[in-house]
């Protein structure tokens, strides 16, 4: 593991750096929608009721069975056809910085896997000449499993995040392989030592 460290810290921080700054850049506009006539529908009548009912931080499905309901329940059966369908997110006031401290955190360990997991599918070519491709391909490879197979159920649950979560995955991925093969192509040995 410090034979790993040392060999890699410099690509698995510049990766981590790299899809910190594409996700400050990609995050908000792939996650949320805006309200059409966002003003009027937010002060007027979609805000006062759900500040009034001071709902704590959790998640919330509309409509929702009653306890005594079932599926199948005709009462259920017309709120769910009449709609609006969805769930609302309650959160506490946002600490920005531990939530971009954590994002970095989280870029850093996938960037250690994905660095690690690359070097070992390359790594044991005798001869040592490891073409870009192949480290393009396996860093795209791991960077898009890494980084979209969570996402890809809460996109299946919550239809509107399905797209975004695949362009963000496919993003990172190929960032992933993108600078990865930057230090292969500069030099950096990525497979690993004999």
């Amino acid at each position: 593991m410090l034979e790993f460290a040392s060999r890699f810290w410099v690509p698995v921080i510049t990766l981590s750096t790299c899809l910190f700054a594409l996700s400050c850049i990609i995050r908000y506009r792939l996650t949320t929608s805006k309200f059409r006539n966002s003003d009027r529908a937010l002060d007027g009548n979609v805000l006062p009721p759900i500040q009034d009912s001071q709902l704590p931080p959790g998640a919330y499905a509309f409509p929702r069975l009653r306890k005594d309901e079932s599926l199948s329940c005709l009462d259920f059966q017309k709120r769910l056809a009449r709609g609006p369908r969805g769930v609302l997110e309650i959160y506490d006031f946002p600490n920005i910085s531990a939530i971009l401290f954590g994002t970095y955190v989280y870029f850093f360990v996938t960037s250690v896997v994905v660095t690690h997991l690359s070097s070992a599918a390359i790594s044991g070519n005798p001869q040592g000449d490891i073409l870009w491709w192949r480290v393009f391909y396996f860093a795209s490879l791991t960077g898009v499993l890494a980084h979209s197979s969570g996402a890809v159920l809460q996109g299946l649950w919550f239809h509107h995040r399905l797209l975004a979560a695949s362009i963000e995955g496919l993003s990172y991925g190929f960032t992933s392989g993108f600078v990865l093969t930057l230090f292969h192509l500069t030099g950096w040995n990525l497979g690993a030592s004999n």
